[in-house]
């Protein structure tokens, strides 16, 4: 259904931050994109929002760059370009 609405799946292992502070990770995710004025985001911008996303106060993540999860969606990411 997504993906007939134009959706995209970024090709990473997904994990969902906790939304509340104490609250669980999710790992059952797939992270999809829609085009903006018919582009799909570049890997720059993905990795700009799971920043954000890590970043917020209620994930409990401080430093993303020092979160396991973070960083492995992230060298995905840069595999998935080589």
């Amino acid at each position: 259904m997504y993906k007939r609405w134009g959706a995209r799946r970024i090709p990473i292992d997904y994990v969902q931050p906790a939304v509340e502070q104490g609250g669980p990770r999710c790992y059952d995710l797939l992270l999809l994109a829609w085009p903006v004025r018919g582009a799909y985001p570049e890997d720059e911008a993905v990795r700009d929002y799971l920043r954000a996303l890590y970043r917020d106060r209620e994930s409990g993540v401080a430093v993303p760059e020092e979160d396991p999860d973070f960083l492995g969606m992230i060298n995905q990411l840069i595999k998935t370009k080589t």
